[in-house]
């Protein structure tokens, strides 16, 4: 048992690097100046249409074949049934694993002027807060935020995610240690962030990434 359990932390740790890895190689993909007035569900329908195709293409690292790629998939959440079932944005899957398999899932939320775009946004109800308040279940103590700048620079934005976590510590659960920068892939913007989960004293991991689209 002891060994499945530290095969199961090699293939967290592994999720995590690429899971961001494949983001990168899929953004950087798009022609990003396309889309500075998409809607959020459309910009990740692309996004995630081109990591497929890094994932199904002959450039793709032969470690892009273990993992699977989930566009707005329904979670499995008790008493919760067919349409009723929470959505994420996006999932990465390790598959070939014995046992429940690693799944690192990220929200998204537009950066930008128009309203309904904000930090708070963000890390409200309907962003962070999915994962934690729990409405969206975790099989490991991580998950991801994607924020979608159509507006400004991604340094502001991530000041203005730090300074709110800040302020507003008890709101959003923050643990230590605090917001960071962590460098994981080729982009440039990536951080973390940890909080308590509201249904005790779990503190999980969240990973942000700021992609600019404009």
């Amino acid at each position: 048992m002891a060994d499945l359990a530290d095969m199961r932390e090699v293939y967290v740790a592994a999720l995590r690097i690429h899971a961001h890895k494949l983001i990168s190689f899929g953004y950087k993909r798009m022609d990003t100046s396309l889309y500075s007035d998409w809607e959020e569900p459309s910009i990740t329908g692309e996004l995630v249409r081109s990591i497929r195709e890094f994932m199904e293409s002959g450039s793709a690292p032969d470690w892009a074949d273990y993992y699977s790629l989930g566009d707005d998939p329904p979670m499995d959440v008790p008493d919760k049934f067919g349409k009723s079932r929470p959505r994420v944005d996006i999932e990465f899957e390790k598959t070939g694993v014995r046992g429940r398999r690693p799944r690192l899932r990220f929200e998204a939320k537009r950066l930008g002027k128009t309203r309904g775009h904000s930090i708070s946004s963000y890390l409200g109800t309907e962003g962070m807060g999915c994962f934690i308040s729990g409405k969206y279940p975790l099989t490991h103590n991580e998950a991801g935020m994607l924020g979608y700048i159509q507006s400004g620079k991604e340094k502001d934005w991530s000041e203005k995610i730090k300074k709110a976590l800040k302020k507003k510590g008890d709101k959003y659960s923050v643990s230590n240690p605090p917001y960071n920068h962590q460098a994981i892939c080729d982009l440039e913007h990536t951080y973390v962030s940890h909080h308590k989960l509201e249904s005790g004293s779990t503190v999980i991991s969240i990973h942000h990434l700021l992609l600019r689209f404009f």
